[in-house]
């Protein structure tokens, strides 16, 4: 299984007569950081001299629901697999969340060296969904979504993009809150674009432009540009100012560089000083340069 996904109660009932696999019914729970849920399906394929590249046959999953950071996610109906001579195809499989649907079609071709991949995912995402997979980060809003899969597993090509709508995303660490979040993502082959991205950061304006190349599946270079206007800040701990700010962080070479100008418009320092306790820090400092170093 793979990491954090946790399989329990699962029931198989199958059954194989000569080159016939019929997968009479199949259901269990599934748990994984921050999702659970469980599920029901069946299937059958023949597999010609139980040759995987020559098997034909169905997998209907016909219930699941789960609940992930609170939020009900089900299958709006029973979502069909079909599996013909290396292809498998996606029919029908649509998701549904807060009223929101979103779908997933196409097929995934297995009788290459690589899958070989043509598929769509259209609809809209909640986003305080993803939070089950990035549990340190928090998410809401929603984003009209239409992307396009083609290429192969090993090299994806992406075309297509996701049109955020009051999108909102929350940092423990640093805490920043990004809010009203509103803006175009394109997709086009092997580059992400974020063309002029909008919203609010901590009480003050944000605005974001720039994009990443992709190898494979991992980001291989990019660069962003941020403006960021009467953005409150608290760093370090118990120092909290008002900024302006225009960066650029680039991560076209080994190590990501992070550039530009920030203004501090206005500080306060709100953390209790005691003045006791600076006086006694400075005496046993002085006392140590004294005695010199141990």
């Amino acid at each position: 299984a793979a990491e954090g996904l946790v399989f329990t109660d699962l029931n198989l009932n199958a059954v194989l007569r000569g080159e016939e696999l019929t997968l009479e019914a199949v259901a269990g729970h599934v748990d994984a950081a921050r999702a659970s849920g469980a599920f029901a399906g069946k299937g059958r394929v023949t597999i010609p001299e139980f040759d995987p590249m020559r098997a034909v046959g169905t997998f209907a999953l016909d219930e699941a629901n789960f609940d992930s950071v609170g939020i009900e996610v089900k299958q709006s109906r029973p979502s069909t697999i079909n599996v013909k001579n290396g292809v498998v195809s996606l029919d029908d499989i649509v998701w549904e969340a807060e009223g929101s649907a979103i779908a997933l079609a196409g097929d995934v071709d297995l009788t290459g060296t690589t899958p070989g991949l043509n598929l769509s995912l259209t609809g809209v995402a909640v986003l305080r969904v993803l939070s089950a997979f990035v549990p340190s980060v928090g998410f809401d809003g929603s984003a009209d979504v239409d992307i396009r899969i083609g290429g192969t597993a090993a090299s994806p090509d992406f075309s297509g993009g996701v049109e955020l709508k009051d999108a909102e995303v929350a940092l423990q660490s640093p805490r920043i809150v990004i809010s009203e979040l509103t803006g175009p993502v394109v997709f086009a082959g092997n580059r992400i674009e974020f063309r002029g991205l909008t919203g609010s950061a901590n009480g003050g304006q944000l605005a974001v432009d720039g994009g990443v190349l992709l190898q494979g599946t991992e980001i291989s270079a990019g660069e962003f540009y941020v403006q960021a206007s009467a953005v409150a800040v608290e760093y370090p701990p118990g120092l909290r100012s008002e900024v302006d700010a225009l960066l650029t962080y680039n991560m076209s070479g080994p190590t990501p560089i992070l550039s530009g100008d920030v203004r501090v418009q206005r500080s306060a320092y709100t953390d209790p000083i005691s003045l006791a306790a600076l006086a006694r820090a400075n005496s046993a400092a002085v006392v140590r340069s004294a005695n010199g170093p141990s």
